[in-house]
């Protein structure tokens, strides 16, 4: 757990790799805290805290190839990312809006792991294993999502919301996965080459072609 503030849950239990202490705990991270959202509007597009981990601003990232896109204004629940999730496992699944994941299941797998990111808070309301990545404005384990198990990483805008056990795993094997197979490629002007549009730790490319 890595947080720019205190971490104010009532209950929680921390238990790193093997061999590590209990409590692998960061709290009053000062870069964290720095990340604050901004007040002016122009700048708010920005979202620092979503291009310190993507190194991009949402709308370049958004506007990738490999993204695919989810209307989600009014809300949108498990259903709506089912065809996507089964049609296009390789894809980045970029929710616009908030989405409660309130179907029991697995979303993900090791060897195809789910990207998920949305501009809304992401709800676990039913129990759900996930293998993959997961970047919200907020994050909530509601009632509902007891047993439900994480296994990647996940990333919060602002906050993370438990009220109810449910079980963060590290895997750095499946952010691994994500890291070489989700992504875009691009033309460089000028040339008949393929060249990653980013590289980051949290999504992104394969080698040039």
């Amino acid at each position: 757990v890595h947080v720019g503030a205190a971490l104010t849950a009532n209950t929680k239990h921390l238990v790193g790799p093997a061999g590590s202490a209990a409590a692998n705990t960061v709290e009053g991270d000062a870069d964290l805290s720095a990340l604050a959202v901004p007040v002016n509007a122009a700048m708010a597009l920005k979202k620092p805290p979503f291009s310190s981990v993507f190194g991009l601003d949402p709308a370049t990232f958004r506007r990738q190839p490999a993204v695919r896109i989810v209307p989600c204004l009014a809300g949108c629940t498990s259903a709506d990312i089912a065809a996507p999730l089964a049609n296009e496992p390789s894809r980045i699944i970029w929710v616009d809006g908030s989405i409660n994941l309130d179907q029991a299941g697995t979303i993900g797998t090791a060897a195809q792991p789910v990207m998920l990111v949305a501009t809304g808070t992401i709800t676990l309301s039913a129990a759900v294993e996930i293998n993959g990545f997961m970047y919200g404005d907020n994050l909530t384990w509601a009632a509902g999502s007891a047993g439900s198990v994480l296994k990647g990483a996940a990333v919060a805008h602002h906050d993370i919301q438990g009220n109810a056990p449910v079980v963060v795993a590290y895997d750095a094997d499946i952010l691994r996965t994500i890291s070489n197979t989700r992504g875009s490629f691009v033309r460089v002007p000028g040339s008949w080459q393929l060249t990653p549009l980013q590289k980051t730790s949290a999504a992104i490319s394969a080698s040039e072609r």
